[in-house]
């Protein structure tokens, strides 16, 4: 996964919905931690379009 810090808004929904709980925010920014399972929860509600992902499809994996 790609994070791309210059498009974030600062908005908090992707760690408001991570599942693992390891997305946060850190000088208005999101900040990942380690334990990430790329998911993809956060790029489904992310209006910025912050995180990228490459290989099998762009569809969460693990939303319910």
């Amino acid at each position: 996964m790609k994070i791309r810090l210059e498009n974030c808004a600062g908005c908090g929904l992707c760690a408001e919905v991570c599942p693992l709980g390891v997305l946060s925010l850190k000088d208005k920014k999101v900040d990942l931690s380690e334990g990430c399972v790329e998911c993809r929860t956060c790029a489904k509600v992310c209006p910025s379009k912050v995180f990228e992902f490459e290989g099998a499809g762009k569809n969460p994996v693990c939303t319910s």
